[in-house]
Order: structure tokens, then C-alpha cells, then sequence
């Protein structure tokens, strides 16, 4: 009895023997692997891109639209006040997919001298509306005036504020027209009955046809897009001048 209690007792310290040494090398085996070394030389799991869909292009839209109208809304927020322009702030304009103006006004025109009506009142962003007031507040307009003989009173325009896709077409980026940041002008109406007429006198050596140019060329030095005849056929009629952004920075500028 003696003899088989003392190999029992043996049986159970070899046991635990084997036990300790087992744990020693694998907390041995834990700490070696922790080092910076190992961490760094273990693969990373690399995620796969998931597949944009159409409600992933609307949902980029949405939040595009609203980090450029952030500044733009807090800003005018409680009224939109723009030198030498004529306004009535109209409310915010929520439109789907996308779309919208949140400090939209309905632009009359300028209250410079002579002042100047657009016909009729198109509806836009308070920001756009003071680049559209520079325009035509600037030296291009008075060397249109020159060029006809007469001051510029008027400008036959679209609606402003569109919500629709570039070229109006079933898919791609919004227009800057769903934003409130685009107009497109038909005529340039002066005094005495004189029209400079997109469609009818671009690209005339009349004095039509210059003071177009003039005005061209002064809306590229304002809007960050102007698009005229020479640009596509999609443009023969008028000209369409934006405050959208181009290039990382939005220093890109495009002017046709």
C-alpha cells in the first residue's frame, strides 16, 4: 500500500511538472511574438472596394452639394445683402436628388446707372447673384455700351435654378444649375431697341457681334465657367456662365 500511495504521488508531481513547463513556453512563446518585429511583419487584411451604385452616386451628391453650400447658407442665413444688386431673398429651395438652394433669391437685376433688369427675375444663390452683380458692374459691359452706342438695361435670361443632370442628360454629375449657381443669357438687350442676340449676332464683325465678345470675355474674368458658341452645340445660343468648382482647389477655370 505504502509502495503504490508513493508511485501516485510520483505520477502526480511529474504531472505537474510537465504542466508548469508547458505554460513557461507559452507565455514564453507570447511575449516573443508581441515585439514591434513580429506585429509588423504580420499581414494586414486588405477590405475589397465595394461596387458604387446608383444610390451611392445620389448619396456623393447629396453630401457634395451640402459641404459647397455650407459656408454659403450660414452666411445668409438670416437675409442675403449684395451691393448694387436687386433682390427678393425667396425661401430655401430643397429639391430632390440632390438639388437645392439653400440661400436662394430671386435676382431683378443692378442698381448701378443706368440700371439693369433681368427678364425674367431667375432664381439663384445669394452668392451667385453678387458674382452676376460684378459682372455686370465691370469694364466689360462699358465696352459693349461703346461698342453699340447705347447702355446696357437689360438681359434675357433663363430660370437659374434647374434641377437636372450636365446637358440635361438620364445620368452623371448634377448641373450647377441644380445648385443655384449657374445662368444662362440669350440676348443683352441695350437702349434704343439695340439687341446683341446670342443666337443671331455671335461671332459677326458688327457692333453686335464685338460687344458679345467684350461681354464674353468679361464673364471669364468673373465665373469660373462660361461656355458660348465655340464651346458645343449644346451652347449656340447662349451663354452659360457658372461659380462651379474645377480641380482640387477650384483655381481651374473654363472659358469657351
Amino acid at each position: 500500500m505504502v509502495n503504490c500511495a508513493m508511485r501516485l504521488r510520483g505520477n502526480r508531481l511529474q504531472e505537474l511538472s510537465q504542466g508548469v513547463r508547458f505554460l513557461g513556453v507559452f507565455f514564453l512563446a507570447a511575449l516573443v511574438f508581441a515585439e514591434p518585429g513580429f506585429a509588423s511583419d504580420a499581414p494586414v487584411p486588405v477590405s475589397k472596394p465595394s461596387l458604387l451604385t446608383d444610390q451611392d452616386d445620389k448619396l456623393a451628391d447629396d453630401e457634395t452639394l451640402k459641404a459647397e453650400n455650407k459656408g454659403e447658407s450660414a452666411a445668409n442665413e438670416a437675409a442675403c445683402e449684395i451691393e448694387l444688386a436687386e433682390i427678393d431673398v425667396v425661401e430655401s429651395v430643397e429639391g430632390e436628388n440632390g438639388c437645392g438652394v439653400p440661400s436662394a433669391v430671386s435676382l431683378l437685376g443692378t442698381t448701378g446707372s443706368p440700371p439693369v433688369s433681368l427678364l425674367p427675375p431667375p432664381t439663384v444663390g445669394c452668392a451667385f447673384a453678387g458674382k452676376f452683380a460684378e459682372f455686370l458692374s465691370g469694364p466689360a459691359v462699358k465696352k459693349a455700351s461703346e461698342e453699340v452706342g447705347s447702355d446696357l438695361t437689360g438681359l434675357r435670361v433663363g430660370p437659374g435654378y434647374v434641377c437636372r443632370r450636365r446637358n440635361n442628360l438620364p445620368d452623371g454629375k448634377l448641373s450647377e444649375h441644380a445648385k443655384g449657381k449657374a445662368l444662362d443669357i440669350t440676348t443683352f438687350v441695350f437702349a434704343d431697341n439695340v439687341e446683341a442676340s446670342i443666337a443671331e449676332d455671335w461671332g459677326k464683325d458688327t457692333p453686335e457681334g464685338r460687344a458679345l465678345r467684350h461681354l464674353h470675355a468679361g464673364a471669364c474674368e468673373v465665373f469660373t465657367t462660361v461656355l458660348g458658341p465655340d464651346a458645343d452645340p449644346n451652347h449656340s445660343s447662349h451663354f452659360h456662365v457658372d461659380t462651379g468648382c474645377h480641380g482640387r482647389d477650384c483655381t481651374y477655370l473654363i472659358c469657351q
